[in-house]
């Protein structure tokens, strides 16, 4: 199962829910756990788990294509932290990310569901084709909103944007 956390304000707590969900799941539920630090603007993943020399899919990524060989899985490239989740981080700054193209990541994402019960992406928030991308293999799209206005509309406008992107029934507010 692919859950996505997303909400297009900032600072609704998609860090924390995925990073407690992940947790949750792994520790009290024994599933087998990948967790997806896909904010590659302001990713705070590896931050919360302290996981901060964890080697980033863009480095393994670019030694592969330089190596011409074929690029590596994200199972194959993900950090195990204490807890026993699997944590792959998708950068570390947000520059020079090319080699994320969406159809690629969202390639990986599918090809890792082989090794694991759940998925869960902490996503940016934006609607850029790598978040499409992820929004196309979620099965759930978890939505923090926080009880202040601008998080509200930002869940209203969700709906409609999940409308035109044909995703709304896998919306969880």
């Amino acid at each position: 199962t692919v859950v996505a956390v997303f909400n297009q304000k900032g600072g609704v707590g998609k860090t924390t829910t995925a990073v407690n969900l992940a947790a949750a799941l792994q520790v009290h539920r024994g599933q087998r756990v990948l967790l997806i630090a896909a904010d590659t603007v302001t990713g705070h993943i590896a931050t919360s788990l302290g996981l901060d020399a964890a080697r980033t899919v863009i480095d393994a990524w670019r030694d592969d294509a330089e190596e011409g060989v074929e690029l590596r899985p994200l199972a194959q490239l993900a950090t195990s932290h204490q807890n026993g989740v699997s944590v792959v981080v998708l950068t570390s700054s947000p520059l020079d990310t090319e080699i994320l193209e969406a159809a690629r990541v969202g390639e990986a994402i599918t090809v890792s569901r082989r090794g694991y019960d759940f998925i869960v992406v902490d996503m940016h928030p934006s609607y850029s084709a790598l978040n499409q991308a992820v929004f196309e293999r979620a099965d759930r799209i978890l939505v923090p909103i926080t009880p202040d206005v601008p998080a509200l509309r930002a869940g209203v406008q969700l709906t409609d944007v999940a409308d035109r992107l044909n995703v709304r029934d896998k919306l969880a507010m």
